[in-house]
């Protein structure tokens, strides 16, 4: 318990101190007199025009806080599978207990980094003299920042995870990041036809608000093209569907592992 307790102290820390940093940078950039806006601006995905372009700032913007996430969480599975594998694993159905009980652990930690994403964000905001124009607007935008950025923070987590277990962990830090750089590139390229798939199929993009084509993001024209076809449902089933089939996958790698010949 003490070890999740710490691993969600440092998740915590690092998403105050992270996007609390990045919110700050942006502050200076761009303006906004409105919360909502400030919230979709810096957590609402990557700004896409007709003539975007390969943007260092944008890229560094949305994934050096999941580059430090993937970080902090990828070697959470493995180091008590070393423990659990000599003192638990004694039949199947402990297995599938602990495996269980890690995946909720591993959600509630995401959902803590997601959570101080949102606050660090706002108390930025707050500061720079943006108010809140429309509450209800404010409630349903911070609501859905936590519960998609939450998901694919899970989903991240649950593929480091589980490539760290198959393989080790440098392979599932260098897999996790080579799927987030892409799913970022990829979306600024002019081609139409390659942003559009790529937006849709890469996790990273699901929690990009500002990208969906709801009057939720809308109505604050802040400057964010969204994608024609990209509901927040489709989001939310996506990410969904993706966590369910990972975790199912990981639970058969796990339960197929030869613990006796292991490398520890």
């Amino acid at each position: 318990m003490m070890k999740i307790i710490r691993k969600l102290f440092i998740a915590l820390s690092l998403s105050f101190i992270i996007y609390l940093s990045m919110a700050l940078l942006m502050s200076f950039m761009l303006k906004s007199n409105n919360l909502e806006a400030y919230l979709l601006i810096n957590l609402g995905g990557i700004f896409l025009t007709k003539e975007s372009k390969i943007n260092l700032l944008e890229i560094l913007r949305v994934s050096i806080p999941m580059i430090c996430y993937i970080y902090i969480i990828t070697k959470f599975l493995l180091n008590d599978f070393v423990i659990s594998a000599v003192y638990v694993f004694t039949r199947d159905s402990s297995i599938c207990m602990w495996y269980l009980k890690k995946l909720f652990n591993l959600l509630m930690i995401s959902f803590g980094y997601a959570l101080m994403s949102l606050i660090s964000t706002s108390l930025v905001g707050l500061v720079f003299g943006n108010k809140i124009k429309d509450y209800i607007s404010f409630i349903k935008i911070s609501l859905h920042i936590l519960c998609l950025l939450t998901l694919v923070l899970f989903v991240y987590a649950l593929i480091s995870n589980i490539v760290a277990i198959i393989t080790n962990p440098v392979m599932g830090y260098t897999i996790s990041y080579l799927i987030l750089i892409i799913s970022i590139l990829l979306p600024m390229v002019t081609k139409e036809v390659i942003r559009k798939v790529s937006i849709f199929i890469f996790p990273t993009c699901q929690y990009m608000l500002g990208l969906h084509c709801n009057n939720i993001a809308e109505k604050f024209n802040i400057g964010i093209k969204s994608i024609s076809g990209f509901e927040l449902s489709f989001s939310y089933v996506y990410l969904i569907f993706v966590s369910i089939i990972l975790s199912i996958f990981g639970l058969v790698i796990i339960k197929k592992l030869d613990i006796l010949n292991f490398d520890w």
